[in-house]
């Protein structure tokens, strides 16, 4: 096999480190990611997909939700369930693609993190990911938080959901204020009585004229597809 690659051309050697890059991007914790997450998904399919192609399901539908740029739940969604070859119900393709583009997120950017710093994964970091597992169970699938009071989205009591920062930062670039884009910045976070996931506070503006703050919990199913008052969203 170290012979057959003195003889791959250039464009397949770039092709082989892009892939290899990706792999390490999405899989920063190596094989024991893939173990993690094929555990995951086997408990969320109810193991409908076969032990020999779990691996290459797991494989496609996380790189596609680390690097697509134009699908959102429902296409998410409708991939997955193709990729299955249709075993799958549209509520099971859906906790694939709520794992991966929200808790899976968070443990990987754990991992990368503790990479950068030199660390290893301690007993800290495994309590954390549990922690973040009890949050993301307790999460909604629905545009509000149940429970919710005051102003949606303008106050601390009515935060809007969303399933990651990923997942917050792709709701404010859809956010309009008078028909124009917002430019966002966030200033902190907080808790919330109606969620466990912490709440991260954002100053908008527009045309370098403040127009408010707003109120986002990353720790949910879904991404919220409502706007506050006196914002709409593209």
């Amino acid at each position: 096999m170290a012979l057959f690659g003195l003889f791959k051309n250039k464009q397949e050697r770039e092709l082989d480190a892009t892939m290899r890059e990706i792999h390490e991007r999405i899989f920063p914790g190596g094989e024991s990611d893939f173990v993690r997450d094929m555990a995951r998904v086997a408990l969320l399919t109810h193991r409908k997909i076969p032990a020999d192609k779990i691996r290459g399901f797991v494989a496609g539908c996380k790189t596609l939700v680390h690097i697509s740029e134009t699908h959102d739940d429902e296409s998410f969604t409708r991939s997955f369930k193709i990729r299955s070859d249709n075993v799958l119900s549209d509520a099971e393709a859906f906790e694939v693609y709520a794992y991966f583009a929200g808790e899976a997120s968070y443990f990987d950017n754990l991992t990368r993190m503790a990479k950068m710093n030199g660390q290893s994964v301690t007993q800290e970091f495994k309590d954390a990911m549990d922690n973040v597992s009890a949050t993301y169970a307790k999460g909604t699938y629905k545009d509000t938080i149940s429970g919710g009071h005051g102003e949606f989205g303008h106050t601390v009591t009515n935060p809007i959901p969303t399933i990651s920062v990923a997942g917050s930062n792709k709701y404010l670039s859809k956010l309009r204020y008078g028909g124009r884009e917002v430019e966002h910045s966030r200033v902190g976070s907080t808790s919330s009585p109606v969620t466990d996931g912490s709440v991260d506070i954002y100053e908008l503006s527009t045309g370098g004229r403040e127009v408010g703050a707003i109120y986002i919990c990353p720790y949910h199913k879904r991404n919220c597809k409502i706007a506050p008052k006196g914002f709409t969203l593209a």
